[in-house]
């Protein structure tokens, strides 16, 4: 998978977890937050 590690850093992840073809951004307390907020953006597109 082709992921763009230095842009989720920018977008505030802690740090970014590639294995096999899982991807995973670490974001720490922040998560509660972004979590709602994408289920918003899925929401109401």
């Amino acid at each position: 998978a082709k992921v763009d590690q230095a842009g989720l850093k920018k977008l505030g992840a802690a740090g970014v977890v590639v294995a096999g073809s899982g991807v995973q951004a670490i974001f720490g307390t922040k998560s509660d937050n972004l979590k709602t907020e994408m289920d918003e953006y899925i929401r109401n597109s």
